[in-house]
């Protein structure tokens, strides 16, 4: 059949031709020309898929837009399309966005411009000076017991905002791969600027001589640059050759950023797939719910193999820190309530509900050691002592419960029951907070039944990243368990899951 249409084959692949090389030229040349700042790079190794030869780590950087505009219509759950003209100026790949929308136009945190460590703005004890210029102080320095010296007091200009846009990237084993060029090309830019100089603790930790040869070493890089009138200004657009250090080509749609349209949504990913469940966990639990938005409740769920756990460390800091916000929002507003009397009702914080579950697969048989946490575990003693509220766990206690989970995921329904409001709930051994470890992969069925059964919205959004077959799984469920008549669920005729999922 080839040879019976080889002459006339260019009138069918003229048109999709045509289309291909026209996206290419407007991606390259129109896209892909938006000024980018990058802001932070991070590099952390993951030494059991360097054994295993799959992954060496995990690449983490931070940029900024420089033109805002493109950017407002950004959804928790797009991608992106990358590329780094030092490594490949043609080659442009796929990225799903990790961060949330508000981390770009309404974050809070502050850092100094030179190195990126956050700071705090120190309270004037004397009323005073209370109108003199606000004066800052890095977290590090403001969480220990040693004293504080004048100079390490910082002036507003030597602080700002810390608006960005990150993605989070596995770095391929294979040398020539292009995630391994960008690793190696961000970590050479790093230079001088690494914070993880060979002195320090967080070096020594991710650092192990016996890969330095690959190339497989840590990097923690902020960076900075002097504008026209000479002022140091966070990000850096442009590498020595004088050309764009990334080009962004986005940010484009995807099936989980229909998340808001439901009042509750079940989010599932699955490895790596986790990333767009990461964006959306933190828009909810640290800005969205504080607006009184949509949805009002979260069932989170992510899937991963024991052996990815040492690259996901990130995920296990950002999982403890968020659920310290919501714990300390939920808090206040308690304390809010009391203060204004009954019948009046400041914040409706108390309407939102979070349920995060992590399943753990092929975890070991327990007597295996544990490995401590590379990145230093947050301290949240300040925090504490000024909102009054102590966190339910901390990083370090909820990775060694992920390195070996002791309850199995054919309990769920023994311990939340149908309705979760079961009392062994409250007591569970792999409960902390808001957060459920458990080990084995999920029983979805009786996860659909537990959510049909509490059904308090006729309509549940399901949003997945991960593999197919777990994609298979969440489709089959959706329509079994949207069926009229399905036994034992009368009273819930109206309940609909509407599944939004991508697969890689």
């Amino acid at each position: 059949m080839l040879f019976l249409h080889g002459p006339v084959f260019w009138v069918w692949a003229l048109v999709p031709l045509l289309g291909y090389a026209a996206e290419r030229l407007v991606q390259t040349f129109l896209r892909g020309r938006q000024p980018i700042k990058v802001v932070h790079a991070s590099f952390t190794p993951n030494y059991q898929g360097v054994k295993k030869k799959t992954s060496i780590g995990v690449l983490h950087f931070q940029f900024q837009p420089v033109e805002r505009s493109s950017w407002t219509r950004m959804k928790e759950g797009m991608y992106l399309y990358l590329n780094c003209p030092g490594v490949n100026p043609a080659e442009w790949h796929p990225f799903t966005i990790s961060s949330a929308r508000d981390d770009l136009f309404a974050n809070t945190t502050m850092v100094e411009k030179t190195t990126g460590f956050e700071v705090y703005r120190v309270p004037d004890k004397d009323a005073k000076r209370a109108n003199r210029k606000p004066r800052f102080l890095r977290v590090d320095k403001l969480f220990t017991d040693s004293s504080v010296k004048e100079d390490d007091y910082l002036e507003r200009h030597e602080v700002d905002y810390l608006d960005y846009v990150s993605c989070h990237i596995k770095v391929s084993y294979r040398q020539n791969s292009w995630t391994r060029r960008l690793h190696a090309y961000l970590r050479d830019m790093a230079g001088g600027r690494n914070h993880m100089t060979a002195d320090t603790e967080l070096f020594k930790s991710y650092y192990n001589p016996k890969f330095r040869d690959e190339g497989i070493i840590p990097y923690s890089c902020f960076f900075s640059n002097y504008d026209e009138r000479g002022d140091l200004q966070i990000g850096k657009e442009t590498d020595v050759c004088a050309q764009p250090i990334i080009r962004i080509d986005g940010p484009h749609s995807a099936p989980s950023e229909h998340y808001m349209q439901y009042k509750t949504v079940m989010v599932v990913g699955a490895g790596v797939g986790m990333t767009p469940c990461a964006s959306i966990l933190t828009a909810l639990l640290k800005y969205r719910w504080r607006k009184g938005q949509a949805p009002e409740i979260l069932h989170f769920a992510w899937v991963c193999a024991h052996e990815d756990l040492e690259g996901f460390e990130w995920f296990v800091h950002m999982v403890t820190d968020l659920c310290y916000r919501l714990k300390t929002a939920r808090a206040l507003e308690a304390q809010n309530l009391r203060g204004a009397g009954e019948g009046c009702r400041i914040n409706a914080f108390a309407q939102y509900y979070c349920e995060i579950n992590i399943f753990v697969t092929r975890a070991p048989k327990e007597g295996q050691e544990f490995r401590p946490l590379k990145h230093p575990k947050h301290n949240y003693a300040a925090e504490a002592q000024i909102n009054g509220v102590e966190p339910d766990f901390d990083a370090e206690q909820l990775f060694r419960a992920l390195q070996q989970p002791k309850t199995s995921s054919k309990k769920w329904k023994d311990i939340l029951g149908l309705d979760r409001t079961a009392d062994s709930a409250e007591a569970a051994p792999n409960r902390f907070g808001d957060v459920f470890i458990w080990s084995g992969r999920p029983q979805w069925d009786d996860i659909f039944k537990q959510l049909r059964f509490a059904m308090e919205y006729p309509h549940i959004g399901v949003c997945f990243c991960g593999a197919p077959v777990i994609g298979n799984d969440l489709a089959r469920c959706c329509r079994t368990y949207s069926r009229e008549d399905l036994p034992g669920f009368e009273d819930t005729r109206d309940c609909r899951f509407m599944l939004h999922k991508e697969n890689f």
